[in-house]
């Protein structure tokens, strides 16, 4: 937690306030906007995320594949959450919806106390030098664009049914993971191993099915408290106006 190198600390701000002057701009132009002028901007980072995470599997086909490029970890699902979001009809795009928002929230708080686990080590000092690096800041920074952009010019839902939808697609993502990351071996979102020491232990001590479940549980529960605490904070607002 807060492993931030000296690069970081510089270039992870610039970064986060050309984050924000974007929202802001956005913002200033599109709020009074129908919803779906609004949306153009989630459209345009959406396609540019597609367009990143295939030029990653060229890539990787080139150099040789690994099974860590294929797109389950947890943030591979905005690959997912976004287009359904956007495109999708119906219970889909409720879905697509809730895992958008509730995602990106949480990689929102994982990625300013623990930058390094979410982007590597050296990520940021080597961005212009590698084009893993390159691709993974400018893929996590999109993502959160999304978030900024989405809150701001209100475009998710914050209905509490939202909160289901999310339950069951994060259910259907946990099995898919699950069984891809102990069929290829492959440390898909800690279900292995843990790099936090007290789930690593608690893996160690009671196995990998209590472990499993007790990941589950924190990724589900975690998700649903955040999206509580952003509808709760929602809700005030709207209130005050």
């Amino acid at each position: 937690m807060f492993d931030w190198n000296s690069t970081d600390v510089i270039f992870l701000p610039i970064a986060l306030l050309i984050l924000i002057g974007i929202t802001l701009v956005l913002y200033g132009t599109l709020r009074d906007k129908s919803k779906d002028i609004r949306k153009i901007p989630l459209y345009v980072i959406t396609a540019i995320i597609l367009v990143l995470e295939v030029a990653k599997q060229i890539y990787y086909i080139v150099i040789g594949y690994s099974f860590w490029a294929l797109p389950l970890h947890f943030c591979s699902l905005f690959l997912y959450a976004f287009p359904l979001m956007l495109w999708a009809k119906g219970r889909l795009q409720y879905c697509g919806n809730s895992v958008a928002l509730i995602s990106t929230s949480m990689l929102l708080i994982c990625f300013y106390l623990s930058p390094d686990s979410i982007l590597g080590p050296s990520a940021t000092a080597n961005f212009f030098k590698e084009f893993l690096y390159f691709h993974t800041i400018v893929y996590h920074h999109l993502a959160l664009l999304f978030l900024f952009v989405g809150l701001s010019l209100d475009l998710f839902d914050f209905d509490i049914s939202n909160l289901v939808y999310f339950w069951i697609s994060f259910a259907f993502y946990s099995v898919i993971v699950v069984i891809f990351a102990n069929i290829l071996h492959t440390n898909f979102i800690n279900l292995l191993e843990n790099v936090i020491p007290i789930l690593e232990k608690l893996r160690q001590e009671f196995g990998m099915a209590i472990y499993t479940v007790v990941m589950f549980l924190v990724g589900s529960g975690g998700g649903g408290l955040v999206f509580i605490i952003e509808r709760s904070i929602y809700m005030r607002i709207n209130q005050s106006y």
